[in-house]
């Protein structure tokens, strides 16, 4: 029997074929998968960027539509020179719902205005000045308020309820 080297050849050529074949498969795969990861990454940081900029333009779209209230919120903080005015607008209200009103211990400090505040009357009265100071157009806060009914001796009967109450204005701080 005589063997035939060609077969060999052949045969070594077609497995050499076929893994070429493998490897190129192959590696197109790894560089489709590759690159399928990387567009997605890609896709993914373009996503976040669309959202982040739609949420910046939402935020200045509330920015501009806000400008106005913004405008208005100055104007109830009383600065330095404007605490006069506070002073005056809750004497008003002492004169408006017929009450004694008394204004006590102004103390400035820490970017807040402190004021006492005392007021004497009756009922009715009593409860209109302490809704309209709660409702008056700065920014306070209320603090220690006591209400109480009035019992001295010689004290007017029509007078006799009272409260008083620490009250805290914010005002913006002035270096000077």
């Amino acid at each position: 029997m005589h063997t035939n080297h060609r077969h060999y050849i052949l045969l070594f050529v077609s497995i050499l074929t076929i893994a070429s074949a493998i490897a190129g498969y192959s590696a197109l795969y790894y560089t489709i998968v590759y690159h399928g990861k990387e567009s997605s990454q890609v896709s993914s940081k373009q996503a976040d960027l669309y959202e982040k900029k739609q949420q910046a333009e939402l935020v200045a779209s509330i920015y501009r539509k806000s400008e106005e209230e913004r405008s208005l919120l100055a104007s109830y903080i009383p600065t330095q020179d404007s605490i006069i005015n506070f002073i005056e607008a809750v004497e008003a209200i002492g004169t408006t719902t017929s009450v004694i009103l008394d204004i006590s211990a102004i103390d400035m400090s820490d970017g807040s205005l402190g004021v006492h505040i005392e007021t004497q009357g009756n009922w009715t009265s009593t409860m209109e000045s302490l809704a309209l100071l709660e409702n008056i157009s700065y920014s306070i806060t209320l603090n220690n308020l006591r209400l109480v009914k009035v019992q001295e001796a010689g004290a007017d009967p029509g007078k006799t309820w009272s409260w008083k109450m620490s009250v805290d204005v914010k005002t913006p701080i002035i270096n000077n």
